[in-house]
């Protein structure tokens, strides 16, 4: 944010109205502190329905109001993992946390997930809007990972001004290809529901 203040540019920070661990197996998505993120078979994102179940994704559900209809000049996820993660730093390189649009069709009050075939995010290459390795963990407290949302190839600047012109809430998937099966190894990171703010996801726009 710093840079963007010496820049002369205006910062929009966004946090999720809604998220949701989407999963067979998961808990309440209005109480858990924790979204959870894996894959299956070297793959970030089901292809077919009926492999759905084998992926854990999250997602995340941002407001619109404080949006602008120019376009974004950056765009950074900023996301807290919990100290002592599962993966390792190698499996992270091989398997980075990736950002995909998704529908923003869901809230966590009404959310079962019978709903995930109907949200499944865009599984291909291209519609990533942005991914982030992780270069080292803290086995004794979260660590932030910071993803930038305009490296692409998908068009995440074009996707918030769509989202700005339609009037409605947009949302994005988490994705990772780590194996699950691999010493468990998954991607754990704070909700908006953390008991401290300072570890809940946030959304910083600059135009």
């Amino acid at each position: 944010m710093l840079a963007a203040i010496l820049l002369g540019l205006t910062t929009v920070s966004l946090t999720p109205t809604d998220d949701i661990w989407v999963y067979p197996h998961s808990s309440d998505p209005a109480r858990d502190a924790n979204l959870r993120i894996w894959g299956s078979d070297d793959k970030p994102a089901a292809t077919s329905a009926s492999d759905l179940e084998q992926f854990s994704y999250s997602f995340l559900k941002f407001p619109i109001d404080s949006l602008t209809d120019e376009k974004p000049k950056a765009a950074r996820l900023i996301l807290w993992s919990v100290a002592n993660p599962t993966f390792t730093v190698e499996q992270s390189k091989r398997a980075p946390l990736q950002v995909r649009p998704v529908s923003a069709d869901f809230t966590e009050k009404t959310w079962t997930y019978n709903q995930a075939e109907k949200l499944m995010p865009d599984a291909s290459d291209k519609a990533v809007f942005g991914e982030k390795s992780v270069a080292e963990v803290s086995s004794e407290a979260p660590f932030r990972i910071e993803i930038d949302l305009l490296k692409g190839p998908g068009k995440f600047a074009d996707y918030l001004m769509n989202a700005k012109r339609s009037g409605k809430p947009f949302a994005i998937a988490l994705t990772a290809a780590l194996d699950v099966t691999d010493n468990r190894s998954s991607y754990k990171i704070y909700s908006r529901d953390a008991e401290r703010e300072t570890l809940r996801p946030k959304l910083e726009i600059d135009y």
